[in-house]
């Protein structure tokens, strides 16, 4: 029977080339599209989520009520976290940490300056966030407040190996000779905490005084809860806990915990309470990609609907042997699904070549590597196109009297023609919708780019203080120098080159 069917779809496909061509460009097309919002989505719900300490891993968020209402901010007191290790026994272990994402940070070896992205963290960061050690031991990096941490790329630019990077010595903005503890793999796409380099956060302390009270937040706070504490009681516990540590005088501020790997998707709050975030996003594109297959199931409803009445004397004949509806439904749903599967190879080919614009425009690092979800979830997506493009012709036609079709009794019923009709009208509908709002996305875009901001912004150039440049006195005179006019500006290309 399986080698019948095939027959008879290879059959069917050198009659009808025309047809199968506009089914395979319009599903090809569907699942391509679909398989690229599904990597998306599969990159955001898998941001935060590897970490091994992820079921007990909790960040510190701070409630501040104001005039206007209630904000919620994940900065929290410098003290916080010691403080919490200190009065709390269900806290295991707490970290603070603080980046600066605005300003890079420039580490200098033998005169060779790089850029990178630096963090401060105290003690126990690399047990709450155990990205892998390479080189060094987790006690040397713990216990000596002078040091830095670097990730693998970044021993590799300076040193040629992460081997050669321990113990040696490196210049901190031009300002402070730090040595290499330990190296660390590299912080992986799906972390939203982006980073090249780890420093002390007591050198954060120490530079700092005012970070040292309970009055300004700026640092992140992140707590390892013991296994099967109560996160409900525990944030009862800690709710007026800046309050009591600051003698009644911050009574607008409140503390609750949450889960770590939570913050990036549902990280919007309004008047204290979780309100969304990416989350939204995630849910929108989930909708447009069942959107996009559902259309291009229509149109292969369409198509083969369309195509009834040279089939029909088919169906007929089989019937008239003995062939039972089922098997009939079989057979057209297989044909379907095949023609799905067809389809999916054309779509992985273009989703790859697709992939590195998607990239870019997502600000992404996604890849179309074979993992047992992505398999789980492309079979998922053909066997859904597949059943829902051939559901319609599978019990439409197999639902035909034998008699009827060998007579030429067989017509087009009203039945029939509203159903055709309704899934036109349904697939323009979701085709106008999502094109409509292509278009409003892409006026918003333009206006951004195209509005008066109120200067003249041509030839304006945003230069970030780092390294050198953060000394004042030293960003007056490259000022002064920027001002002397081109001949600076030649010998600095000069230099480069």
């Amino acid at each position: 029977m399986l080698k019948h069917h095939l027959q008879l779809i290879y059959r069917n496909l050198r009659k009808e080339k025309g047809a199968f061509l506009i089914n395979l460009i319009g599903l090809s097309t569907g699942l391509a599209s679909a398989l690229l919002i599904f990597l998306w989505i599969n990159g955001e719900l898998q941001v935060d989520k590897f970490y091994p300490t992820d079921s007990q891993l909790y960040q510190l968020m701070g409630n501040v009520d104001q005039a206007g209402g209630m904000i919620t901010r994940t900065i929290t007191a410098g003290p916080t976290a010691q403080d919490l290790k200190d009065d709390f026994p269900k806290v295991e272990s707490a970290v603070t940490s603080f980046s600066n994402n605005s300003n890079s940070s420039v580490l200098s070896f033998d005169e060779y300056d790089i850029e990178a992205k630096k963090l401060y963290a105290s003690a126990d960061f690399f047990k709450l966030f155990p990205y892998k050690i390479t080189q060094g031991n987790m006690d040397d990096i713990k216990s000596q407040p002078n040091t830095i941490v670097i990730s693998e790329s970044l021993a590799v630019k300076h040193f040629g190996s992460s081997e050669n990077a321990i113990v040696k010595a490196v210049q901190w903005d031009h300002k402070v000779e730090l040595a290499v503890s330990g190296v660390f793999e590299d912080v992986p796409a799906a972390s939203s905490m982006q980073f090249d380099f780890v420093m002390s956060f007591e050198y954060f302390w120490d530079e700092n005084e005012w970070v040292q009270g309970w009055e300004n937040t700026v640092p992140t706070t992140f707590v390892w809860l013991k296994e099967g504490t109560n996160v409900a009681d525990f944030n009862s516990k800690i709710k007026d806990y800046v309050e009591t540590k600051t003698d009644g005088d911050n009574i607008h501020r409140s503390q609750f915990i949450t889960k770590y790997s939570d913050v990036y998707l549902r990280g919007t709050y309004e008047n204290g309470v979780q309100a969304g975030g990416r989350i939204s996003y995630v849910k929108l594109f989930s909708i447009i990609a069942v959107f996009i297959l559902v259309i291009a199931c229509i149109n292969f409803m369409n198509l083969s609907t369309a195509k009834a009445s040279k089939r029909i004397m088919e169906v007929g004949i089989k019937k008239a042997v003995g062939a039972r509806r089922g098997e009939l439904i079989f057979q057209y749903l297989s044909e379907s699904t095949r023609m799905a599967f067809l389809s999916l190879l054309m779509g992985l080919w273009i989703v790859m070549l697709l992939l590195l614009q998607f990239n870019i425009i997502t600000a992404k690092q996604l890849s179309l590597v074979f993992t047992p979800t992505l398999i789980l979830a492309i079979l998922g997506i053909v066997l859904f196109t597949g059943l829902i493009a051939g559901s319609y012709p599978a019990l439409h036609f197999s639902s035909f009297s034998p008699s009827a079709i060998l007579k030429g009794k067989i017509s087009n019923a009203s039945g029939e023609l509203w159903v055709r009709k309704g899934l036109v009208v349904f697939q323009f509908a979701l085709s106008v919708i999502l094109i409509v709002s292509v278009w409003v996305v892409y006026l918003q875009v333009e206006y951004i780019q195209t509005e008066d901001l109120g200067y003249e912004k041509d030839n304006v150039l945003l230069i970030n203080k780092v390294g050198q440049l953060q000394d004042t006195g030293k960003m007056e005179t490259f000022i002064s120098e920027l001002k002397g006019g081109r001949e600076f500006l030649a010998r600095q290309v000069r230099d480069m080159i």
